[in-house]
């Protein structure tokens, strides 16, 4: 492999670094810090998960602490790997459990029987985290 496609290859990998870190920050933030984790915990209380105080911390950390670290490039392969699980997790608790699923859904976007842009982002952001592990 030349050293110009390396390049080029360090450089994509920078920008989805960051990207994905930036991302994870925005959605952490709000989840830790305007009044805590309790608004979150409710939330996964109504969702049926085990332990919603215990998820809403450990969520919010690998959200905010992981985008910090996606960021700075400290342990992007574990950091990625913890952001995959919970991409999947939410993708098949929360989206899927609604109706909204990968392939298709009831009441999709614009009457096509093909789930909504925003309905996948899980999946998108998922397999991005596995380009980075």
């Amino acid at each position: 492999m030349n050293r110009e496609s390396m390049t080029a290859r360090d450089a994509a990998l920078i920008i989805l670094r960051l990207t994905v870190g930036a991302t994870f920050i925005i959605h952490g933030y709000p989840k830790l810090f305007p009044s805590g984790t309790a608004g979150f915990a409710g939330f996964l209380q109504n969702l049926g998960f085990p332990a919603p105080a215990i998820f809403a911390w450990i969520v919010s950390l690998v959200e905010f602490g992981g985008g910090i670290a996606m960021i700075f490039g400290l342990l992007v392969r574990y950091v990625g790997a913890l952001m995959t699980i919970e991409m999947l997790v939410t993708s098949t608790k929360v989206k899927m459990a609604h109706g909204v699923g990968f392939i298709g859904s009831r009441g999709g976007g614009m009457g096509t029987g093909f789930p909504s842009p925003g309905h996948r982002v899980g999946a998108r952001v998922a397999r991005r985290r596995l380009v980075l592990c």
